[in-house]
């Protein structure tokens, strides 16, 4: 939506830079959910889900294909070009990303062991 905006005033998002809207928007996490959103959606909604109901091996495994996902750049990946927001393939591609579902994957992993005492 920001990036139709500015291109409606005549200018990139690019050309515009990101650093002119640190201060009133989280661009960084909206350009980021934005990229795979369909896939983060699912992904989010199933841990919601497990996490209710109390299924937490199962909620560690969406954790886990979450990382996979933002590690090779599915989800939240992307590269701000003169033609506009893309996004990034590759190895390790949203390492943030990558590292906080695996660290998700732990806790659930943790928890569940817990409640299995």
């Amino acid at each position: 939506m920001v990036e139709t905006g500015t291109k409606a005033a005549g200018k990139t998002l690019y050309e515009t830079g990101l650093g002119s809207f640190a201060q009133s928007l989280a661009i960084y996490g909206m350009i980021s959910l934005e990229r795979g959103f369909i896939f983060t959606s699912m992904i989010l909604s199933a841990v919601g889900v497990f996490l209710i109901e109390r299924q937490f091996f199962r909620a560690a495994c969406w954790s886990l294909a979450a990382a996979v996902f933002a590690a090779i750049g599915i989800i939240h990946a992307y590269d701000l070009t003169p033609g506009g927001v893309n996004t990034r393939f590759g190895f390790f591609a949203a390492p943030e990303f990558t590292l906080s579902y695996l660290l998700l994957f732990v806790l659930f992993l943790t928890v569940g062991l817990w409640a299995k005492r």
